[in-house]
């Protein structure tokens, strides 16, 4: 940070003492370095302020910038040490504030879920604690909140969570949608007519204005038979049977999901993106749940985890904190690029390791919650007695 003090020169002593005596009172130069009792006031609260920078004391720079600031205007003298501590006030807050902010956004299937698509009680009893230290933690994820909702029961979001790939912004706790990116219906309707050329039917995620929806018509092959037994297992609440699906095109439509195999859907997938590839985010992706059956997900073009994590940090007040995030497949790939530090699992693809800034353990031997942990609890300087049961 450079810090400018204006200094006006001293002129000689008659001509600072002629206009003083002319009008009959003394004159003082604004500017000298003589001693002074004030000066040296001025100078022990400047020492006072860099002491508050170097130990990162808001109260102490709060206190020696103002003193010094009120020194300079009761006196109307130019303090050098006034200068240097107001003018350094807000660049130290902002400093300081930063130091201390890190956002950390992880992903939840293959990463802080185990295999088994659990939190583990460990994972939970570890960010329940950061949380309750008002951590600024939260999930980008391609599921939906009625899902996310169930792994992450007990845990106290002070932030919103990303749901269907940044498609929703929403609130963990009531489910609420703080932002929505849908799909323009002219594109809806067309990928629908696309999908059918291809023998598909996809599954249908809207938002009718009160409630989310998950409509489904035929069912043609067993991945889309286990989803949807999956999804009444959960007893999820937005599945609806219809028998028309284009009537489900009347809600905001958030993602279009064909359920099929490889080839097929990495043929539509390309098909998809002749036609729409400034308008829509797609991710090809196994379902690591049921093995050879495949997804292809549609979204609007904003629906990306990096711009939904922008989103968080402009509208939540956390511009200018650090950003790690932690993924394992290729929906996470823009997240990587956007985050100051990207923390892939070992179980993450090769292509994800490519952007990682590093690579931790496993999904499930709960590294994201063990690294949080540290790294928190050494930012925020606290000697976390729990890191020592990791050797247990």
């Amino acid at each position: 940070m450079r810090v400018y003090a204006r200094v006006r020169p001293a002129h000689d002593a008659k001509t600072r003492l002629k206009p003083a005596l002319r009008a009959g009172r003394y004159y003082e130069p604004e500017c000298t370095f003589s001693v002074d009792p004030c000066r040296f006031r001025s100078y022990g609260v400047g020492y006072i302020w860099l002491t508050s920078i170097i130990f990162k004391d808001v109260g102490l720079i709060l206190f020696s910038s103002v003193f010094c600031h009120r020194y300079y205007v009761r006196t109307q003298r130019q303090s050098v040490w006034a200068d240097v501590a107001f003018s350094g006030l807000f660049a130290a807050l902002a400093s300081w504030l930063c130091e201390m902010n890190t956002l950390y956004v992880s992903d939840l299937d293959g990463t802080l879920l185990r295999d088994d698509a659990t939190l583990s009680a460990f994972s939970r009893d570890v960010l329940r604690e950061l949380l309750c230290e008002d951590i600024a933690f939260t999930v980008a994820s391609a599921r939906s909140v009625a899902s996310i909702r169930a792994f992450l029961a007990g845990l106290e979001f002070q932030l919103p969570i990303i749901e269907f790939n940044g498609a929703f912004i929403s609130d963990l706790e009531s489910g609420r949608h703080l932002i929505i990116h849908s799909i323009e219906p002219a594109i809806v309707e067309d990928i629908y007519q696309l999908s059918g050329a291809f023998n598909c039917i996809p599954f249908v995620s809207t938002f009718d204005g009160a409630e989310d929806r998950l409509y489904y018509s035929a069912i043609t092959n067993a991945g889309m038979r286990w989803y949807v037994r999956d999804r009444q297992e959960r007893r999820d609440r937005r599945l609806r049977a219809i028998e028309d699906l284009t009537l489900s095109f009347r809600d905001e439509v958030v993602c279009l999901t064909v359920i099929g195999a490889a080839d097929v859907l990495f043929e539509l997938d390309h098909a998809v993106k002749e036609r729409h590839l400034d308008s829509v985010e797609t991710h090809c992706v196994e379902n690591r749940y049921s093995p050879g059956w495949y997804w292809l997900t549609v979204h609007d073009h904003r629906a990306t985890k990096d711009r939904a994590i922008r989103i968080v940090l402009d509208e939540w007040g956390l511009d200018g904190s650090e950003i790690v995030v932690f993924g394992d497949s290729g929906n996470d790939i823009k997240m990587f690029q956007l985050a100051d530090r990207a923390i892939a699992v070992a179980n993450a693809t090769d292509e994800l390791k490519g952007y990682a800034t590093q690579v931790i353990g496993s999904n499930n031997e709960d590294s994201v919650a063990r690294f949080i942990r540290s790294d928190w609890g050494r930012q925020s300087g606290e000697n976390v007695a729990a890191q020592n049961s990791d050797a247990e």
